[in-house]
Parts: structure tokens; sequence; C-alpha cells
């Protein structure tokens, strides 16, 4: 049997992640851009969708619950009510995302140092060639 899928929603309730996942990953630390990498390459960055924590069926086990409370739990077993209805979709603006820390946290340093200098003139070169190390002008 073939199943033809039209399209995909895939959900996260980490607004970080969601953030990182629209980014260029070369920004991002090796850890992190390894796996945002590996998550563009294998899916549409559009597919991606923001599901509020409480609404998110994962968190129920992890969180932990009663194992007779799950038989009773319509989250755990048929996801969130918003799934069934198709016109309703959680989006996540992540522009107040951008003072997080922890999102932050993810970014290569940009060096803050001048990687090079601009000289007018020819008075600084005899200088520089008389000077077998640059830190011994300093």
């Amino acid at each position: 049997m073939k199943i033809s899928f039209h399209s995909t929603a895939l959900w996260t309730d980490s607004t970080i992640v969601l953030a990182w996942i629209q980014k260029d990953p070369s920004v991002l630390k090796p850890f992190v851009r390894n796996r945002v990498s590996a998550i563009q390459n294998l899916t549409e960055v559009s597919a991606w969708k923001h599901v509020p924590t409480k609404k998110n069926p994962a968190d129920i086990i992890s969180r932990g619950i009663d194992p007779e409370k799950i038989q009773d739990c319509n989250l755990w077993w048929f996801g969130p009510s918003f799934l069934q209805d198709h016109s309703v979709v959680y989006l996540c603006v992540c522009s107040d995302i951008n003072d997080n820390e922890l999102y932050q946290r993810e970014f290569k340093k940009t060096p803050t140092d001048p990687v090079c200098f601009v000289v007018q003139g020819q008075e600084v070169l005899p200088i520089i060639n008389n000077c077998s190390s640059f830190t011994r002008l300093q």
C-alpha cells in the first residue's frame, strides 16, 4: 500500500528551537549548527509549527502522570484538539526570542578585534619592514 502526503506539519513546543531552525546554521555553534542543518536538510522550514507546552502530548509522560489517569487523558490518546480542526494553526512569532539568553548562547561569537587596518601613505612601511613581529610594534 502506498500513501502519499500532500503536506506535512512538524511541531515543537520550543520557541527557541523554532527560531534556530529559521536561521542560517553557519551563525550557530557546532552542536546546534549540526542539528539545525540536519533538520533543514530533511524538512521544509515552513513545515515547522509551534504547539503550546500545555497542548503537547509528549509532555504528559515526561512530566509524569498517574497510570490510571492516562486512560482518560484525551490529549495523550488523540493529541491536541486543534489538530482535528484543519483551519486552526498555532503560529509562533519568534521576534520576542532575540533577547533570550538560551537562544543567544548558541550563536558563534563574532570577533571584535580589527582584522586589518588601512594605512595612507608610505611612512609606516619602513617600521613594519624593520620589525619581525607585529606584536613588537605595539
